[in-house]
């Protein structure tokens, strides 16, 4: 209740700011398998629906490299619909459907080009990711030949560029393991280095040696 208060307080405020999704608010997010690009999302969500599935949003996936659409689908339910992962027909269509893997890269907004949190939870004035501008990306109207230029950086590159110096830089799995072997290295040589030069040990006389007089 706190949260929502608060978020309606900055609204009303017009402030611009960014929160993250409640557990009970997450959406089970699956892609299918199989469905080929002339099927429109209209078409899949009410084929999905007519099998009884509460559907929230339908997104046809597209190619990193040339934007082309692709025969896969990501759909949005709530998280009650679990049983969507076990569909295996669509739209007269044998498919198959998996629960959407966990991107390994920071999130980037693609509203305001920052990082770290999602648009549909940004309220910050938009910007382009191709050319820096104030406009969203599917508004810009930069050419091929005109440089690109980073929302972030002021780079001449798109604002997802992962080169950019403004890119959050992770820890790898071997960099963690590095460090870690690091420390185990360290703590045992400062043990080995506790016992290389052992303390001087006398030995200890005996009460005959101590009462013998000296020579």
């Amino acid at each position: 209740e706190d949260y929502r208060r608060l978020t309606r307080a900055l609204a009303d405020e017009g402030r611009e700011y960014h929160t993250y999704s409640l557990p009970s608010e997450r959406m089970l997010r699956a892609v299918i398998q199989g469905l080929p690009d002339g099927i429109s999302n209209d078409e899949i969500r009410s084929d999905l629906e007519q099998q009884g599935y509460n559907i929230t949003s339908v997104f046809r996936m597209r190619s990193r490299r040339d934007r082309a659409p692709m025969p896969l689908v990501l759909v949005q339910a709530p998280q009650d619909q679990e049983d969507l992962l076990k569909l295996t027909r669509c739209c007269h269509l044998v498919v198959r459907v998996e629960a959407q893997r966990a991107n390994a890269n920071p999130t980037q907004c693609h509203r305001c080009q920052r990082f770290g949190h999602a648009q549909s939870r940004c309220t910050a004035a938009a910007k382009c990711v191709k050319c820096g501008e104030g406009h969203h990306s599917a508004d810009c109207k930069k050419t091929r030949e005109t440089p690109a230029k980073c929302a972030n950086c002021g780079g001449e590159h798109p604002a997802s560029y992962r080169g950019c110096l403004k890119f959050p830089k992770k820890l790898t799995k071997k960099t963690t393991a590095n460090q870690q072997q690091h420390k185990i290295d360290h703590g045992a040589s400062t043990q080995q280095a506790k016992f290389a030069y052992p303390p001087k040990v006398t030995a200890a006389k005996s009460f005959a040696d101590a009462a013998r007089p000296k020579q």
